[in-house]
């Protein structure tokens, strides 16, 4: 009102000066009444509303939509059964502008609508292992970034709390037996203000029988984890990479954060993530083995160097922690090499402080834990550090000299010598311990026992002591000497370890098969037990005794030692226990065969075990491990058997972020077990689809069934036939009733019946009298065609 009063005042004192006229005066009105308006009402404000939604109702459910039934790991859409109405939130923000010394100017404020909504999503019937992923339509979400519970679907979960506030306590459901997520005020705004369609993977195992009745996840108790290189990838705390430069010792940064170890949806480092899985997957751990890394840059044992190495040393830093190691820090450490793509060979040494963090981590699960430290050889091909050599001189030089072997195990001894339960002081350094210049003597080995004694007057006393001695490397050398036996026999040395990766087998997988027996048997025959090799073709077999079978390893644990000069060693009958510090077997044909190679595209070693055709068989790993852990437990010489590997960075993001991780394709094919135990039995699945059908478990024969099933869901209402001939289309098999059982058996099976000519009954109708009619069809005639069905896991990494 006063605005407008007063603007008509200064109209009319415009009009009584003629040379301006009306003009100025209204100017004149216009700027006092403002003045005296804002002084008097405050700055005038025009209100502007954005977009909002009329109705803000969710219609909930597809009623009469099938729960679905799935079997180990697949990503399925969800059905909404139960939802707030959309929320709406309104956000006022006022924008002024004029006014100046005098006061005066105007404002704008704009109020905005944003929407969510909560609900809950049903993903399954039954309870499942894992929640793995979550997309809202093609976004994968973050699951640390909001607020979100997965009901597993058991049978004795309560009822959500957000649910229960709103329908009220008593009136709320558990939909116990199904499992869903909820979302609590989920964001529209990303997705045009409507609800998205969420889907989930989730892992819902039907466990296998592998062997007297349990499964091979919950057979093991001991699992290393690698990969050992990499600054932060032990973390319990996730950190974040600045990239900047550095520059007169201060930082300046550039460019944007990114993740260094947190590569997962959970708002987890990766390696806590990956922990929680491992537990999941093998309920039964007890033990943890940690990979923890130097490098060294020659096989030349007298001139290679050992270090740390960083990955980045002046282009960047990291947050919130500060990459140290051994009193290094980042702008004194020697950088990773490169490799012919400008990519790191490797990872850098995991940070001390974050080392202690990830033990700490385990222990406080009730696991315990024995440090492996491991040289890495960061040079072109990556060979084995079992390759290393050189001469008494060079070798004593390597232990002893500044910044020498000696000093890499010594650091880790000192920074977690009260803090493990086991430590190794050296892996597989074959070339280095079997080298002699004066017949009985080992430079190597004489030095591996001084470090031992100095570990462990650094250690505490119930810390376990050993040395990870390779297969090919524990027994004997040439010659026949009980090289290491001065070791084993020290009083510093609590156990013998042994990496066992003793071949089982020698033949084709198709000639193997996947008898578990027969590779328990491969423990006490065949190649390092009664022969040997002595060609490169492998043709030439020669006989072993006893005394230098390697793999006979209960002959060389229960008797004394003699050595080729006659005298007998310090080693006594079963003087310490047997531990496989290693064991394992790559995920492909033929795994049996050579355990201890692998398929690495940037390595030297990298080779396919004999007979393998190089296809990915995670049957062939799985078998071969559950035989192992059949053969030893429960023995009175092999105590503790740790599965090579799981890696800190969990499935599935390691190996799908290939922009990340450059080691991913090794992952098929190699001795890792994420990703690979887990999955689903064959067996178990057909039997639950006959028990829905109304059969009986002793209606039902599946023995033979022995495959491994990545996923199968179903979504719409099927015939219980129709879904077991999904399975026989995609694995082979076949039901045959006999003696009233159902029993499904593998097609290809051995023959099990010759039938002569003379056993063939004339047919006159079709074989025109004769037993068996032969007949030759036109080109036309003959199928154009052939419909194969294949269905390769392997193809969809």
């Amino acid at each position: 009102m006063a605005s407008v009063v007063l603007s008509t005042v200064g109209s009319a004192v415009g009009a009584a000066i003629p040379v301006v006229g009306p003009v100025l005066g209204q100017a004149i009105g216009g700027a006092l009444g403002g003045l005296i308006d804002g002084q008097v009402f405050g700055t005038p404000t025009t209100h502007r509303e954005g977009a909002r939604f009329n109705d803000l109702s969710v219609q909930v459910s597809t009623y009469g939509k099938m729960i679905p039934i799935i079997y180990g790991t697949v990503r399925i859409a969800g059905n909404v059964i139960w939802s707030t109405d959309i929320k709406e939130t309104a956000t006022t923000t006022t924008q002024r502008s004029g006014g100046g010394k005098g006061g005066g100017g105007s404002a704008v404020s704009t109020t905005n609508f944003s929407y969510s909504v909560t609900l809950a999503i049903a993903i399954c019937e039954g309870e499942v292992d894992e929640l793995l992923r979550v997309w809202a339509d093609a976004k994968q979400l973050d699951l640390s970034e909001g607020n979100y519970r997965l009901y597993a679907g058991d049978e004795e979960q309560l009822p959500d709390p957000a649910i229960e506030a709103i329908e009220g306590i008593g009136a709320t459901p558990a939909y116990r037996g199904i499992s869903y997520v909820v979302i609590e005020d989920f964001p529209l705004a990303d997705y045009g203000n409507r609800i998205p369609n969420f889907t989930f993977e989730v892992r819902q195992t039907a466990k296998p029988t592998d062997y007297d009745g349990r499964s091979t996840e919950e057979m093991v108790r001991n699992m290393t984890i690698i990969p050992g290189a990499g600054e932060f990838v032990y973390d319990t705390v996730p950190q974040e990479h600045l990239a900047g430069e550095l520059i007169d010792e201060r930082w300046i940064l550039s460019g944007y954060r990114e993740p260094v170890n947190k590569h997962n949806p959970q708002g987890l480092s990766n390696a806590v993530y990956a922990l929680d899985q491992l537990q999941q997957t093998c309920p039964n751990l007890e033990w943890v083995s940690i990979v923890v890394s130097w490098f060294a840059d020659s096989l030349d044992a007298g001139t290679c160097n050992i270090y740390p190495a960083a990955e980045f040393v002046t282009d960047g830093t990291t947050e919130p922690s500060i990459w140290s190691v051994a009193g290094q820090t980042r702008g004194m450490a020697r950088r990773i090499s490169f490799d012919e793509n400008n990519r790191p060979r490797y990872g850098g040494t995991p940070d001390d402080a974050s080392l202690i963090r990830f033990v700490d981590e385990i222990q406080s699960r009730g696991l315990k834990v024995m440090l492996l430290p491991f040289l890495f050889m960061d040079m072109e091909g990556k060979p084995w550090r079992g390759r290393m050599a050189g001469s008494d001189a060079d070798i004593s030089s390597f232990f002893t000299r500044a910044n020498g072997y000696n000093d890499f195990i010594m650091h880790y001894a000192n920074l977690l010598g009260d803090k493990v339960d086991a430590f190794a002081i050296g892996s597989e350094m074959v070339g280095i311990t079997t080298h002699t210049e004066s017949a009985g003597v080992y430079e190597g080995v004489n030095q591996l026992k001084s470090l031992a004694s100095s570990v462990r007057s650094a250690v505490s006393s119930s810390v376990k002591l050993t040395y990870a001695a390779d297969w090919s490397e524990y027994h004997h050398a040439e010659g026949g000497w009980y090289h290491l036996d001065p070791l084993w026999a020290s009083n510093n040395i609590d156990m013998v370890g042994i990496d066992a990766y003793f071949p089982l087998s020698n033949a084709p997988q198709s000639v193997l098969g996947y008898d578990i027996q027969t590779l328990r048997d491969g423990w006490h025959s065949g190649e390092g037990y009664e022969f040997f090799y002595d060609d490169a073709e492998r043709s030439n077999q020669v006989a072993l005794s006893q005394e230098y079978a390697w793999k006979n390893i209960r002959w060389w644990w229960e008797n004394e030692h003699i050595n080729p000069d006659g005298a007998t060693t310090e080693w006594t009958s079963k003087r310490k226990k047997i531990w496989f510090t290693e064991f394992g077997y790559p995920s492909v044909d033929g795994a049996s065969n050579q355990p201890n190679v692998f398929y690495a595209p940037d390595s030297d070693e990298s080779f396919f075990p004999y007979h393998s055709n190089g296809e990915v068989d995670i049957r062939a790993q799985r078998t071969a491990i559950t035989a192992t852990l059949a053969e030893w437990e429960n023995s009175d010489m092999v105590e503790e058997l740790f599965l090579w590997t799981w890696d800190a960075r969990p499935y599935p993001y390691y190996p799908d972020l290939s922009e990340v991780w450059s080691d991913g394709e090794a992952w098929r094919f190699g001795h890792w077990v994420n990703g690979k135990f887990g999955l689903s039995s064959l067996a178990e699945i057909v039997s639950d689809i006959s028990k829905r059908a109304g059969l009986s478990a002793q209606k039902v024969e599946i023995s033979t069934l022995q495959d491994l099933v990545s996923g199968y869901v179903h979504t719409q209402p099927r015939t219980a036939r129709a879904m077991l001939e999904d399975l026989m289309a995609g694995y082979f098999f076949d039901a045959v009733e006999t003696d009233a059982t159902l029993r499904f058996v593998p097609r290809g099976a051995d023959v099990v019946a010759h039938i002569d000519a003379s056993e063939l009954i004339p047919d006159d109708t079709h074989t025109q009298g004769q037993s068996l009619l032969i007949k030759r069809l036109q080109e036309q005639d003959l199928p154009s065609a052939i419909e194969v069905l294949f269905l390769s896991r392997a193809h969809l990494y």
